[in-house]
């Protein structure tokens, strides 16, 4: 049997520039989230702006890769955001047919 290997994203161009320090890797195994965090801010308010920055770009990504409008596209991860905040479900479960 053989394994795939681990497809990695590159460093960020600005991080490989002036340095800094990773906050959070995520991947997809089978159907779970595997992450690795640190905290990394001193006010977990900024991992809020993190998250909405990141939502903003997926959006932005989604657009130009498949034509689906950017604001469709951050209102579905809103709504399974919010979903997902307020359910018991088991976290690092990923599902991709939602």
């Amino acid at each position: 049997m053989s394994k795939k290997p681990y497809d990695s994203l590159g460093i960020p161009p600005a991080a490989r520039n002036e340095g800094g320090a990773e906050l959070m890797r995520a991947a997809v195994v089978g159907d779970k989230l595997a992450m690795s965090l640190r905290r990394g801010f001193d006010d977990p308010a900024t991992w809020g702006a993190l998250l909405a920055t990141a939502a903003r770009q997926v959006a932005q990504i989604y657009a130009s890769e498949t034509g689906t409008p950017a604001e469709a596209t951050l209102a579905r991860i809103r709504e399974v955001f919010d979903a997902d905040l307020s359910s018991e479900a088991v976290a690092g479960t990923v599902t991709a047919a939602r």
